[in-house]
This record gives structure tokens, C-alpha cells and sequence, in this order.
């Protein structure tokens, strides 16, 4: 199944993505089947080997490509690629592009893609001021739906993604810090955190053991490292990371 999704709604755009990646997951994919590709890393021989599954015992694929249906920074798009293996019935394709034109469009017309036009009603302002506790608490209460559109609801409002780890990280880092006092008593004296964010945190406690706290805090970390040294997308590992709380 090819899918493609444009227009200068993201944020309608990428709840469409989550609904198809939580559908995926259902199905029995895994996050480790799941590809994303932009851009700057896009290659196309690399591509056309995601998309073609030899074998009906190989796993299920879903990859997510933005913009590079028509890469015109190199030449070499994925439509071409597509035109000529027209199957990719081993695989899902989930296409996100910005802006297209009419003969961009037309140019699909011999693929089996389901195209979908999301644009931004004209009274609508994207630079809406955006509230960081309800993505944090989210994260706190393991709501990965409502984790996920608040991450890109973020950043539409034209929020980095740094900003919004590092809020995520002091989420982690505020849970981990309370749940490691277990009588308990004056802990935001001892801690310094404010009474409310005490009591918010606490409640989280529920949603996480001592261990998948620890773990949810080593992925950010790494996701953080990975960001810096091996130019991975951070907003990437961020997504993935709320679609597995």
C-alpha cells in the first residue's frame, strides 16, 4: 500500500502517520520494521531494497519518506523508482511531501497511491503558544496517542525539538528523583522541586516500575548521543521513543 500526504496541515498530516503506524503495530509489525527516510539521507538504490520484500515469510515493512517522492537536490526520486517496480505489496510506503504541483500530481496517475490533500484553514495561525505540561504530563500518564500529537502539535507551534527534550528529560529525571525517596516525607524540600510538581510526579509513579523508568531514561540519553555524534534526526528518535511508551 503507497500513501501520500501533503499540504501545509503537518499537524493533521502526522496524526494521519500515527494512526497508520499504531494500525501497523497492531497488525504484528514491530518498531524495528518501521524506516524513516528524508531528504539528506535518502539513496535510492538503499530505498528500492526497503520497499521490494523477496519471500513470503520476510517481515512486513512500513517506511516513512518525506520529501523525496521528487527530490530535485539530486535528481533521483522515488517516484521513478516506484514507476519502474509499480509492486510493493510486501511493504507500506507513507509518502509526506509539502508542496506538490499539478504536474507533479499528474505524474502519479499510473501508481495505485491513495493521495490525501491536508491544507490549513486560512483563519487558522500555526505560531499558537503552546502548553509544555500537557505533552509532559502525557508522557507521565504513558498516553502515547496523546504523547505523540502534543510532540507534533510542539512542534508546529515552532518549538525545536531540543526544547522539547529537554522537557521530556526533566520529566524523566523528576520521576526518577521522587520514586528513589521512599519514605516519602518533605520531599520537596529535600528534592527542591516545586509541591505541585511533587504531586503531579508522584501520581505518574503508578505508570512506570523503578526499571522502565530507568530504561525510558537511558533511551532518551542515547537518543540525545546518537542526535550529536552520529547525526541522527532527533526529532525521529523522539517519535519512535512516545510511540513506545
Amino acid at each position: 500500500m503507497i500513501y501520500l500526504l501533503y499540504g501545509s496541515d503537518s499537524v493533521s498530516i502526522h496524526a494521519k502517520i500515527r494512526g497508520i503506524i499504531e494500525a501497523f503495530l497492531k497488525k504484528g509489525g514491530t518498531m524495528g520494521a518501521v524506516f524513516k527516510i528524508d531528504d539528506d539521507n535518502f539513496l535510492a538504490e538503499s530505498f528500492e531494497n526497503l520497499i521490494v520484500t523477496e519471500g513470503m515469510f520476510e517481515r512486513k515493512r512500513l517506511i516513512i519518506a518525506k520529501d523525496v517522492l521528487f527530490n530535485k537536490k539530486t535528481g533521483k526520486s522515488a517516484v521513478d523508482i516506484l514507476l519502474r517496480r509499480r509492486d510493493v505489496s510486501g511493504s507500506t510506503v507513507i509518502f509526506q511531501e509539502r508542496d506538490l504541483s499539478a504536474k507533479d500530481l499528474k505524474s502519479l496517475g499510473k501508481l495505485d497511491i491513495k493521495i490525501n490533500r491536508y491544507d490549513l484553514k486560512k483563519n487558522l495561525r500555526p505560531a499558537e503558544v503552546f502548553n509544555a505540561f500537557a505533552l509532559t504530563d502525557a508522557v507521565g500518564a504513558r498516553d502515547r496517542r496523546l504523547s505523540f500529537f502534543l510532540f507534533h502539535k510542539a512542534l508546529y507551534s515552532g518549538i525545536a525539538d531540543e526544547e522539547i527534550f529537554w522537557k521530556i528529560y526533566r520529566q524523566y529525571k523528576n520521576l526518577i528523583t521522587i520514586s528513589g525517596l521512599k519514605d516519602g516525607s518533605k520531599i520537596s524540600e529535600r528534592t527542591g522541586l516545586h509541591p505541585y510538581v511533587v504531586k503531579k510526579c508522584s501520581s505518574f509513579l503508578k505508570n512506570y516500575s523503578d526499571k522502565e523508568l530507568k530504561n525510558a531514561f537511558e533511551k532518551l540519553m542515547s537518543l540525545w548521543v546518537d542526535s550529536r555524534l552520529k547525526n541522527v534526526e532527533l526529532s525521529g528518535g523522539l517519535e519512535l521513543f512516545l510511540l513506545s511508551l
